[in-house]
């Protein structure tokens, strides 16, 4: 389904004090990682006393000047065992200094689809926010633009996703089935159509009952006038989840995109950095194939070769627990005549 809408301390002391409790921490700490040798920051904490859906997550924001930062987050590809990566660049201050870079092969987040995806996992609600420059393989104008197409040719985007993890996958990938996708996302780039900058926001479930796949919603939005790049923003407060963005131009300022609800969300969440590209190429292949291959050619008959167009480049990924104040905690986000846009701004609109 698509529609279509336009968005114009040391205290002084004559003597150093050693801290004993310090040293002890550290030499427990020491001592863990040689029993268990490597292991994610999420997982070092995952039994502290604090509550996971409120434990502080701004140490794991990056601002992407530090190329050693891309081990910390995890790829889809490998978490879930597939055969090959869906990014033919994805690095840290190296292609683009003090950046993220993702450059997709042909591919795409549709239905059961599985495209780039780079991610931490965070319970509860949380807020995250980047700033996205999507560009042509070129890097010189929008994605699309260096060869053009017919109108719901291109689809080359990059953003932000929430999406539910699948541990049945991860465990083995031969578990992967139809119609167990469910996420959000919201991207900008070129959607439908090619060398136009664009907003897209999806919103994928699984199948119920008689359906044979999972089920998406998109909504494509034209970026304001001289807008090539933009900050984008998802919230998510507990089943609700909201999607703004703001053009980079000097005075613009935050709009209120979409609002979702999902009640299916777990209580975890894969948040992180999505980018596909070339839906002409994947449009005619199966969820199998599609992605199990990298496509070299189309599966229309007869083949074309892939026109990948998108290189995305991301200034930073910032995370904070949502700042709700007490007299909204409940409300019902999603719900405009309960919470107007407005408020959201008043709450959400704030600077990066």
């Amino acid at each position: 389904m698509i529609h279509h809408c336009d968005a114009n301390e040391m205290s002084a002391s004559t003597r150093p004090r050693v801290d004993w409790s310090r040293w002890l921490l550290a030499l427990l700490f020491g001592s863990l990682l040689i029993g268990i040798g490597s292991v994610s920051a999420n997982d070092l904490f995952a039994d502290s006393l604090e509550p996971l859906n409120h434990a502080e997550i701004r140490w794991q924001s990056d601002e992407f000047d530090d190329a050693r930062s891309l081990s910390r987050f995890d790829q889809i590809w490998r978490t879930e065992h597939w055969p090959f990566d869906s990014a033919e660049i994805r690095d840290v201050n190296q292609t683009t200094p003090g950046h993220l870079t993702l450059q997709p092969y042909s591919s795409g987040w549709w239905e059961d689809y599985r495209a780039e995806l780079t991610y931490k996992t965070f319970h509860g609600d949380l807020q995250v926010t980047t700033l996205v420059r999507p560009r042509n393989r070129a890097g010189l104008a929008a994605p699309g633009s260096t060869h053009g197409g017919p109108l719901e040719s291109e689809y080359s985007l990059a953003g932000l996703m929430l999406r539910v993890p699948r541990p049945e996958v991860e465990a083995s990938n031969n578990n992967w089935t139809r119609g167990r996708e469910a996420y959000v996302f919201l991207s900008m780039g070129a959607a439908d159509t090619p060398g136009l900058y664009q907003f897209e926001d999806k919103t994928t479930r699984a199948a119920l009952p008689g359906e044979t796949h999972s089920v998406s919603v998109r909504i494509i939005t034209n970026a304001p006038a001289n807008t090539d790049s933009a900050y984008l923003r998802l919230v998510r407060i507990g089943p609700h989840v909201l999607a703004l963005f703001r053009p980079t131009q000097p005075g613009a300022n935050w709009q209120v995109l979409r609002r979702f609800r999902r009640n299916d969300f777990s209580p975890a969440l894969q948040v992180g950095m999505v980018a596909y590209t070339d839906w002409a190429t994947m449009s005619a292949c199966s969820y199998e194939f599609h992605n199990i291959n990298r496509l070299q050619f189309s599966c229309a008959n007869p083949a074309i070769p892939a026109d990948p167009d998108l290189r995305a480049s991301f200034d930073f990924f910032r995370l904070q627990r949502p700042d709700v104040p007490s007299d909204l905690t409940g409300a019902d986000w999603s719900n405009p005549a309960a919470v107007p846009n407005a408020v959201i701004l008043q709450v959400f609109g704030t600077e990066p």
